[in-house]
């Protein structure tokens, strides 16, 4: 629904799915109109800034009910991106933000980083005529469930990253001293600044594999932030259980 004050639908509610395209010096957007509302929006706000959240490099009305726009010629750097719905005179919600960059280098994420993930799911995979392993209990009474500490190493080169990604605190019970095993990790910064990542490794005395995918967001200098999920494998045997959780701070050292 949108808000009513006065005597009409006043406020409609975000738009959707903003998606951004870059090649070369343009920018195209597309998004979904806002749902259960009252009244159509009449046009559309595109806000543009040079970090998250701003709109200091840019904020106008498209004039048009059509749920995309294109611009050429953009000026190379990086744009942080959200449309707002507009009726009449009354502007609604931001959308997602998206982030364009326009031949911008990388974002450099090389070096050490400290920070905290969380696994909020995990499902155990009972085989059948196999003795069933319950890894998402973590072994000892430890849960992987909840905020745990991990060091990250990374080096880069252009848009190609490479590094070790170590548990600081152990992913399931393990005896081993404080070293709880890490995973070699590579991948790319993409054109959007997103740091695409995978990675494999083992959990030191337990004889549990692990894989795992990041999806994280550069969000500054000195941040970034966003979800991974994974699988554990023990003694080489086949995935015994899934995960999925997200890195929620990161502090280059």
């Amino acid at each position: 629904m949108c808000r009513r004050i006065g005597n009409g639908c006043a406020v409609p509610l975000a738009p959707s799915g903003l998606n951004v395209a870059v090649s070369g010096s343009s920018i195209s957007l597309t998004w979904n109109p806002p749902t259960l509302v009252c009244r159509q929006p009449t046009s559309y706000v595109i806000e543009v800034g040079s970090a998250p959240g701003l709109s200091d490099l840019s904020s106008f009305l498209t004039r048009s009910v059509a749920t995309a726009f294109s611009a050429a010629g953009v000026p190379d750097g990086t744009y942080y991106i959200r449309v707002r719905a507009a009726i009449d005179a009354t502007i609604g919600a931001a959308s997602n933000e998206v982030i364009a960059r326009v031949n911008a280098l990388p974002p450099n994420v090389s070096g050490m980083w400290l920070g905290n993930y969380t696994i909020d799911q995990c499902t155990n995979i009972d085989i059948p005529l196999v003795r069933p392993l319950n890894l998402c209990a973590g072994g000892a009474g430890y849960s992987v469930v909840g905020p745990h500490r991990y060091r990250l190493e990374l080096s880069q080169d252009g848009s190609v990253v490479r590094g070790l990604f170590r548990f600081v605190d152990p992913l399931i019970g393990c005896p081993c001293g404080g070293d709880y095993g890490g995973m070699n990790i590579v991948g790319t910064i993409t054109e959007d600044g997103a740091l695409e990542l995978s990675g494999d490794g083992g959990l030191n005395g337990t004889g549990v594999a692990i894989t795992a995918t990041f999806h994280l967001r550069v969000m500054t200098v000195g941040a970034f932030s966003g979800p991974f999920t994974g699988t554990l494998e023990p003694f080489g045997e086949v995935p015994r259980s899934n995960f999925s959780g997200g890195i929620i701070s990161a502090t280059r050292q």
